[in-house]
């Protein structure tokens, strides 16, 4: 061979005639391409980034080994494919797998060939690509050159199988190697030994130069050189070629490597071994041979050879469904001769004369082997399996059958293997197949065996990665179902609709329907009965009157106050609504209750119940408790009323959760379990006391057998007994709380996770049970016992179990802290207002980087084409309905959509524990009216506002572009729309009403705009309900709002903990919700976005620094500009604002601390330090103060110490609105202005 031939030509072109390389030297010159064509394709084909990324951007498809082609199939698969690259099908494990094997293979023909248009220079390019790639010059640096045979073994399509056995360690090799291997099939194990010399060649003097003086090392990149010529001596001869005797020394003694697919380890120097078969299926250990020949005479044999060739009229034997042996006559014979058709009473069937045939396998024996894919126990035999696991296998399969059925899958034999799998389970548990496992537990878990991993997991912290990467399938389907997904499924798979999502969207769409006509009649109150008006949102009195009002109006009252009426009629809108949708989805006891008007939730007052307790005393007090009790029931002794009425008393006093304790709730639980999981969690009782409540409570009359569900009795008190006691009048519902507002907020909550529960599947609290039972079962399954055996493995199961816990808890809206009555907690939250009243009075600034995600979201022609209509966008009539029609439709039906300020009551909050009438209960309410104020004049409110209407109506818009045919819909947007929820089929959907039934107001020079998307003439109202989760989703990741499950999964649920993470917790989600999102979109929308928002970061960044300024003296305010707005101030701010930094900068500076060193970044809007110590607004706050109080207290103490300008401004940091623009500039400017020296001296 002449020197410098390239070797890929002579390999590839067969000895081509003179004619034919005319021709191809003719084609070579009409097709060539451009030399940065070839560099990009270079860089495509032969760098390890750019593979890792097709490699990540094609779905992952689950494995069925099961899998064959037939010679059709094959036929259409190998068209327009080489010869030479047909046995890479025989490694797909799926039809879908195939095609992708398929696509890959005309990629690379398709670039090769162009690139062979170039001749040496294309040759060249991909030799320079591959070793100047930067990834792999990174890898080479980090390891010390022992990556170096793999990095560059540019052709080494088989590299990573056979380099895994150690010298790199830890999976090296393959991990870099792969990309390129795995996106190439075109690369030949021939090219293993070119890529080994030229790995070893090119950079054996960078090895001396970076790598240690090691013999280990030096020896690998002998050994791989040797390697490399021995593959390359092989296929040479393979090839025909004869070496000259320069060539024989060069190449060294024959050692020849016969790779195979089936080799996964090899030793040093890969000698030759034999390929690993694949053990049949019904093959058995000697145990089972054992049992399986003891067991042959009573069920017959247990498998029937599988003869090879059939014609027309022959005989076969083969099980039939019920598993007894039959012989048929062929009637016919396949075109590839491997499936027979036979007649079994009239009707044909199919014979599959596969090696893994199911209808040559006794599903009687003990030793058939499941085969369905997509359990848990394929491949694993009957014997093998404890009737546990039988028992977990049958509710897989049968979720499996279910879900064929429903969606009406082709894949017949899929659905064989699962029905006879099916059959064995039963047979061996011994059960009749219609006795079917509960229902409950089957849909449930209908999701089982298709349940997806979640994206960067291990990356991860928040609570639904922890889920989804329990070892138990069960926890993993059950979380898929309970909590919201940041990032989404690591195979772009759809994101099903889950209880954490519904409970949010109804809650808040329910909340604002109520305030949208609650809030003008509280105006109309202010206005006509205390003539204010400004400052209405912010008296606690007032609201609170008018609050009391409305509920004795609603409870059948008649009150003749302006405002009132108009209150009652909202509240009980808004509760039958509730009660409507509770029949709707079906929660337990919703179908008996009738609709009352007069209706209105119950709950103790807890301020007004200590306030009782310090005028009258016990004993007469309790037996007023007694009295109404027994007059307002049915069948109750004055005895057993008399001891429940002891026992509510308690349950009240001592409730853990410290907002009122639900009458209702404790009354009208007819489970015995349940009730005592209500008690047990409610309140302080030792176990006898919450027994002989139970008891009390479930006497006969009252069982469970008799006794009328929770949701139908309204008597157990008679709500109109009144009592004299020690000279004072007590009526029973003085003792109720009548906070329109708070019972409201609260019973949203609460009903509005049972209806969550019961849209995926649990409707009562007996069917949470049930599969919660199921999931703590599945830990003591052997397989996954022994994972969760060690210390470690103990408490990341009870982690596990702890954090699902909470999750429900949020859900059926069930505070999560423990103790939060407590004092300690009292002050942590306490605490945690204040820092938001002292710092958090710039939040907006804050905020407005998110407009990168709203315009990319959207698209800048949709926000061009909405700015116009801002102010009405903003604005909302006198009415409550909202200026702008179609975001007025959906506010009611999409959360997210800007009406945080609607409802953001300062006497609603469901987190406040605390009545008014006692001294730190006044402080909680006023710090919260001061919280108001911020929120308000901050620009929190109103930023917040802007963006979530600008996102939803932008959104939207685009929605009905796609519709119309405005904008083309591509994989991308595709790929975005299935993350948030949509399947195809839906969409599509969604689509065809749009164009039906929305109307639109045509525009001039901002085209087209959304009038009205009708949703309530949608045929299909169940597909409009899944598109306003969807979309709700959606816009609360544009413009971020925390669901429960993507928050992180430590701290989030204590006192302790919400205090050290304060303000901490959107950018610690923001992590996931939008970096990791981002990055597994990875397309143009997530770079825009980025890229977007930190420019706009930067520019209010400027506008902020400049705002605050305002009031420094000359020179300080030239100091504080010029040291704030230097190119490289502007940069890091626009960074570590921007919405994707997320915690990378809080790492960087809390890991420079130590060293002493100053910040790199420190831009927070608050002024707080980004350090993770130093920047919790309580560690400043303590500390700050101290500076303050010891100042103030020196300067008394100490007549020669002077008072300062240092010190008035520590004084300053820990005042209400502090950093308050306005305030702040103000209190600068007179300290500024003081005759008060700089610094004490």
């Amino acid at each position: 061979m002449a020197e410098g031939t390239n070797l890929d030509l002579i390999l590839s072109t067969d000895y081509l005639s003179i004619d034919d390389e005319k021709i191809l030297q003719e084609e070579n010159e009409a097709n060539k391409i451009t030399l940065g064509e070839g560099i990009s394709l270079a860089i495509q084909q032969e760098q390890i980034l750019p593979s890792l990324l097709k490699s990540y951007s094609r779905p992952e498809l689950e494995p069925n080994y099961d899998f064959r082609l037939d010679d059709e199939t094959f036929d259409e698969l190998s068209k327009d494919i080489d010869p030479q690259y047909w046995e890479e099908f025989s490694n797909a494990t799926s039809l879908g797998q195939a095609y992708q094997i398929k696509q890959r293979i005309l990629d690379s023909q398709e670039a090769n060939k162009k690139l062979a248009t170039l001749g040496f220079t294309g040759t060249a390019l991909r030799l320079g690509a591959a070793i100047l790639d930067p990834t792999a010059l990174v890898a080479d640096a980090v390891t010390f050159g022992f990556a170096r045979p793999f990095i560059y073994a540019n052709k080494a399509a088989r590299y990573s199988k056979y380099f895994r056995s150690g010298l790199v360690g830890a999976g090296q090799a393959s991990l870099i190697t792969a990309p390129v291997v795995l996106n190439d099939p075109t690369r030949d194990v021939e090219e293993i030994g070119y890529a080994a010399i030229m790995g070893g060649a090119i950079t054996s003097g960078l090895t001396r130069f970076m790598g240690p003086k090691n013999s280990y090392i030096n020896d690998f990149d002998a050994k791989s050189k040797k390697l490399g010529k021995s593959i390359e001596k092989t296929n040479l001869k393979n090839d025909g070629y004869k070496l000259t005797d320069k060539g024989e020394k060069y190449f060294g003694p024959d050692k020849p490597v016969t790779p195979s697919i089936y080799v996964d380890e090899v030793d040093e120097l890969l000698p030759t071994q034999g390929s690993i078969k694949p053990t049949k299926s019904n093959k058995y250990s000697p145990e089972e041979k054992k049992i399986v020949t003891s067991l042959k005479d009573d069920v017959g044999e247990i498998d029937l050879p599988i003869p090879k060739k059939f014609i027309a009229g022959d005989s076969i034997e083969f099980f039939d469904d019920a598993g007894r042996k039959v012989k048929r006559k062929v009637v016919s014979v396949s075109g590839s001769g491997r499936s027979v058709k036979v007649k079994i009473n009239n009707k044909e069937k199919i014979i599959s004369l596969d090696e893994r045939s199911s209808d040559f396998i006794n599903f009687k024996n003990p030793g058939y082997v499941f085969r369905a894919a997509g359990t848990n126990f394929q491949r694993k035999s009957i014997s093998e399996l404890k009737k546990q696991e039988l028992e977990e296998l049958r509710i897989n399969l049968q979720g499996l059958k279910r879900k064929f059925e429903t969606e009406q899958a082709t894949n017949q034999a899929a659905y064989k293997d699962i029905g006879k799998d099916l059959k064995a389970v039963e047979y061996s548990l011994n059960v009749l197949p219609e006795q079917q496992v509960d229902d409950v537990i089957v849909n449930f878990f209908d999701r089982l065996d298709v349940t997806p991993n979640v994206a960067f997991a291990k990356a991860r912290g928040d609570k639904s990665s922890v889920l989804r990467r329990s070892e138990s399938p069960f926890m993993r389907s059950m979380s898929e179902k309970f909590a919201e997904e940041a990032v989404g499924n690591v195979d772009s798979s759809r994101s099903i609709i889950t209880a954490d999502l519904v409970k949010h969207n109804y809650a808040m769409t329910t909340e604002t329907l109520f305030y949208k006509n609650y809030a003008p009649a509280f105006e109309k109150f202010m206005k006509e009965v205390k003539g204010k008006k400004l400052v209405s949102k912010y008296v606690i009195q007032d609201r609170l009157e008018f609050s009391n009002l409305v509920s004795r109006a609603v409870r059948g009252e008649i009150i003749d106050v302006p405002g009132v009426a108009e209150g009652a009629l909202a509240t009980r809108k808004v509760l039958k609504k509730i009660l409507d949708d509770l029949k709707k989805e079906g929660v337990e006891g919703a179908a008996e209750v009738l609709d009352n008007p007069n209706y209105f939730p119950r709950k103790w007052s807890i301020g007004r119940m200590q306030e009782m307790q310090d005028k009258v005393n016990y004993v007469p007090f309790i037996n007023f408790l007694k009295n109404s009790l027994v007059r307002g029931s049915q069948d109750l002794s004055d005895v057993d009323g008399l001891k429940i009425a002891k026992h509510i008393w308690k349950v009240v006093n001592t409730n853990k959760f410290g907002d009122g304790f639900s009458i209702d709730r404790l009354l009208y639980t007819t489970d015995a379990d349940e009730l005592r999981t209500l008690i047990t969690d409610s309140a302080d009782l030792d176990a006898g006391e919450i027994e002989d409540l139970v008891q009390a409570l479930l006497k006969p009359g009252r069982d469970k057998a008799t006794a009328v569900p929770r949701l139908r009795r309204r008597a157990s008190f008679d709500e109109n007994y009144e009592e004299t006691i020690d000279g004072i009048k007590i009526k029973f519902t003085d003792l109720l709380d009548n906070n329109t507002e708070g019972l409201m907020g609260s019973y949203i909550e609460q009903m509005s996770g049972q209806i969550a529960l019961a849209r995926i599947g649990i409707k009562s609290r007996q069917d949470y049970t049930k599969i919660l039972n199921k999931v703590k079962e599945s830990y003591e399954i052997p397989e996954i016992a022994k994972k969760y055996s060690t210390g470690v493995g103990k408490k990341r199961k009870a982690f596990e179990l702890e954090t699902l816990d909470t999750i429900y808890k949020n859900i059926i809206g069930i505070p999560t802290e423990k103790n939060i009555q407590g004092g300690f907690a009292t002050v942590l939250r306490n605490l945690r207002k204040y820092n938001y009243v002292n710092v958090f009075n710039q939040v907006g600034f804050s905020q407005i980087p998110e407009m990168g995600n709203v315009v990319n979201a959207g698209g800048i022609r949709a926000m061009v084409k909405y700015m116009p209509e801002f102010k009405k966008i903003m604005s909302r009539a006198k009415d409550g309905k909202l200026n702008n029609e179609f975001l007025d439709e959906i506010e009611t039906l999409v959360s997210g959509t800007g009406s945080n300020r609607l409802v953001d009551s300062t006497i609603n909050r469901t987190d406040d524990f605390a009545g008014v009438t006692t001294k730190v209960g006044k402080i909680e309410k006023t710090l919260d009216v001061a919280a108001r104020v911020t929120s308000d004049f901050s620009g929190f409110h109103a930023v917040d506002m802007a963006s979530r209407r600008l996102a939803a109506i932008t959104s939207f818009d685009k929605l009905a572009m796609y519709a119309t045919g405005k904008l083309k819909l591509d994989k991308a947007a595709l790929k975005r729309y299935r993350n948030i929820g949509f399947s195809d089929s839906e969409l599509q959907g969604v689509f065809e009403s749009i164009k039906k039934n929305a109307t639109f107001i045509e525009g001039g020079l901002t085209g087209r705009k959304i009038r009205r998307f009708n949703i309530d003439k949608w045929e299909d109202q169940d597909l409009a309900n899944k598109m306003s989760l969807y979309m709700s989703r959606h816009i609360r990741r544009v413009v971020q709002e925390n669901n429960y499950g993507e928050m992180l999964a430590i701290g989030t649920d204590s006192g302790l903990g919400k205090t050290v993470l304060q303000f901490r917790n959107f950018v610690i989600t923001a992590y996931s919700k939008q970096l990791l999102h981002g990055l597994h979109m990875r397309d143009f929308t997530a770079f825009a976005s980025a890229m977007t928002s930190t420019f706009i970061a930067g520019l209010v960044y400027v506008a902020q620094t400049h705002i605050q300024a305002i009031g420094k003296s000359p020179e300080e305010k030239q100091d504080f500009l010029d040291k704030r707005l230097s190119y490289l101030s502007v940069g890091k701010a626009a960074f570590q604002r921007s919405t994707y930094s997320t915690l990378l900068p809080t790492f960087i500076d809390t890991i420079k601390d130590p060293f002493g060193s100053e910040p790199l970044f420190n831009y927070r809007s608050s002024g707080l330090e980004i350090n993770l110590v130093t920047g919790n607004p309580t560690y400043r706050l303590f500390e700050k103060g101290y500076g303050a109080l010891k100042s103030v207290g020196t300067a008394i103490a100490d007549d020669e110490y002077d008072f300062s300008k240092q010190s008035l401004y520590k004084l300053k940091a820990i005042a209400p609105y502090q950093n308050m623009l306005g305030i702040t500039n103000i209190l600068q400017y007179l300290i500024d202005d003081s005759d008060l020296p700089d610094k004490p001296k």
